[in-house]
């Protein structure tokens, strides 16, 4: 017997690394390699917003109902705020953890999100910010992110 329907012939999340050209960085965020991270890499924000104006930020335009912002956390860790398609502010992420080095696999998942395009905004506030991946499940089609959606990109490599 064969499925014609139900929960296992839907489509799969796509997972999204820092790495991707979709995922836009500005203000000053940082790359660097570690085999922790998802993908072996992750993105961080360190300091003040470099003045008035500075609005540092990473952005996601994707296609899907939900989207998983997964970061790590540590001592030094910060926070920032998260806003969903040009709207209100959806949560505040504290980056707050027990230890010193990044912890990997915190998550925060924003769902319902219905059909269509969808932007996720992370706007860094404080201490250290952190970017590991972006998971996008599925509306009715496969779930998929936007390369041609980003303007520009900020980034400084470490390793």
């Amino acid at each position: 017997m064969s499925k014609t329907a139900g929960p296992a012939l839907r489509a799969q999340p796509l997972r999204i690394e820092d790495t991707d050209p979709a995922v836009e960085y500005k203000g000053g965020w940082h790359l660097v390699k570690d085999g922790d991270a998802s993908g072996g890499s992750y993105h961080r924000r360190v300091g003040p917003k470099n003045g008035v104006g500075a609005h540092p930020t990473v952005c996601l335009v994707f296609f899907g109902d939900a989207v998983t912002y997964v970061y790590a956390t540590s001592t030094v860790g910060g926070s920032a705020d998260v806003y969903l398609d040009g709207g209100d502010l959806a949560e505040t992420v504290s980056f707050a953890g027990p230890t010193n080095e990044p912890t990997f696999g915190a998550s925060s998942t924003f769902d319902d999100l219905g059909e269509g395009p969808h932007e996720i905004v992370v706007a860094y506030r404080t201490g250290i910010a952190y970017v590991d991946a972006f998971e996008v499940a599925p509306a009715s089609g496969p779930a998929a992110a936007d390369a041609m959606a980003p303007a520009s990109d900020s980034v400084t490599e470490m390793t």
